[in-house]
């Protein structure tokens, strides 16, 4: 029994099928003076599909559906309640969102939703979903997922491209420059005025040239140290 339990929670981490990962664009760039993103900045996207504003990155995630479909595979039992309830009775809303209890395999964990900005009653349902997509990643359920667009939203914020082919050999190329002194911005500046595009649209052969370009880069010469002239 305790080895078909293991085997339960180590399904409960197995990578999902590709067709199950949903991409979900975060625009990077620069807002207008009312903080709005400029309409210019929208076009058609060959990634995921949908019409989006640009620079941005694609984050990385598994639906309420695809978390459910796994949570009944593991434990047909699992269940979820909220944390709290009001006077009639219903979950209760804290800051924009809902606590829940998840409990998976007789383990209760919890988990924290909310609506994205969303109102009315898609947004209730969005708090659900949210909630137990958090809570069952405490689960160890799409924590690969989770953690890989973690770290691509901040490579974009930075200005780096997202880590994935062809575009990690264009990252590690500006790791290495800034390891020896060549900052990160004069580099993707370099190989921009070289690449005139938006960097989603660079062609690998491009981003193979641009990592020897910057490769060969040599860091700027720091003026002379003045003699020291002693004095009498």
């Amino acid at each position: 029994m305790a080895d078909e339990k293991d085997d339960r929670w180590k399904q409960l981490a197995k990578p999902f099928a590709k067709s199950e990962i949903e991409l979900l664009p975060k625009y990077t760039g620069q807002k207008d003076s009312t903080g709005r993103i400029p309409r210019d900045k929208y076009r058609a996207c060959k990634e995921c599909g949908g019409y989006h504003p640009f620079p941005c990155v694609h984050l990385r995630y598994v639906g309420h559906a695809g978390i459910t479909q796994r949570l009944n595979e593991v434990d047909p039992l699992w269940n979820w309640e909220p944390v709290a309830t009001d006077q009639n009775g219903l979950p209760m809303m804290t800051n924009g969102g809902m606590w829940i209890r998840l409990t998976v395999l007789g383990v209760t964990r919890l988990g924290f939703g909310d609506a994205q900005g969303k109102q009315g009653p898609n947004a209730i349902k969005e708090i659900i979903g949210d909630a137990i997509r958090n809570a069952a990643m405490r689960f160890g359920v799409g924590t690969y997922l989770w953690g890989k667009s973690d770290k691509d939203k901040h490579m974009a914020e930075i200005g780096a491209p997202p880590d994935e082919p062809p575009f990690d050999l264009y990252r590690d190329a500006l790791e290495r420059a800034k390891h020896r002194g060549v900052s990160v911005s004069d580099a993707m500046e370099f190989v921009e005025s070289i690449i005139p595009r938006p960097r989603e649209e660079y062609e690998e052969l491009e981003i193979k040239c641009a990592v020897m370009l910057v490769d060969s880069m040599q860091p700027p010469e720091q003026p002379d140290e003045p003699e020291e002239v002693e004095t009498f």
